[in-house]
């Protein structure tokens, strides 16, 4: 089994190579099947931190399988958002993860950051659906660090 306090003290220490090491010597796939949700957590914050995404992914996959309805699955949607965004991705994957995420926490610690993600990504793509968002985005958020973009969007509407 992993030991969470040799991956907190790891991570505190800025070893995220030795956390993500520590699970491969293991083996990855018995590390996700026998760790908790919040070794899953530190795993997956390991694996970004040292852009493996690929490991990251499985983790927060692993995490939203195994521990489902749980605020650590519901975060791991968001998590799942952002690592969309990476260039090898698609915007439209990230956009499901932000909708899953905000259907899921609706109030939920990276609910702005989401849907001011989800913002940004339509804003290049869909413009009708990112002028929805924007008023919604004002609505709750309207000092929100995406709030510029959202107030140019719903005013491009009007003009």
């Amino acid at each position: 089994d992993p030991s969470p306090a040799l991956w907190s003290k790891l991570m505190a220490q800025g070893d995220f190579a030795g956390v993500v090491k520590d699970a491969e010597r293991r083996g990855f796939d018995a590390t996700l099947a026998s760790s908790s949700p919040a070794e899953l957590t530190l795993l997956s914050d390991a694996a970004r931190y040292t852009h493996r995404s690929d490991l990251a992914r499985q983790a927060l996959l692993g995490l939203r399988a195994r521990f489902p309805g749980t605020d650590r699955a519901r975060d791991a949607a968001f998590f799942l958002g952002r690592l969309a965004e990476t260039p090898a991705s698609s915007s439209s994957a990230a956009l499901a993860w932000y909708d899953t995420y905000l259907d899921e926490s609706v109030h939920g610690p990276y609910a702005g950051e989401a849907l001011g993600r989800e913002l940004s990504l339509l804003a290049h793509t869909d413009r009708a659906r990112a002028r929805k968002t924007a008023q919604v985005y004002l609505e709750r958020f309207p000092h929100g660090t995406q709030s510029e973009l959202a107030k140019s969007l719903v005013q491009s509407a009007s003009e």
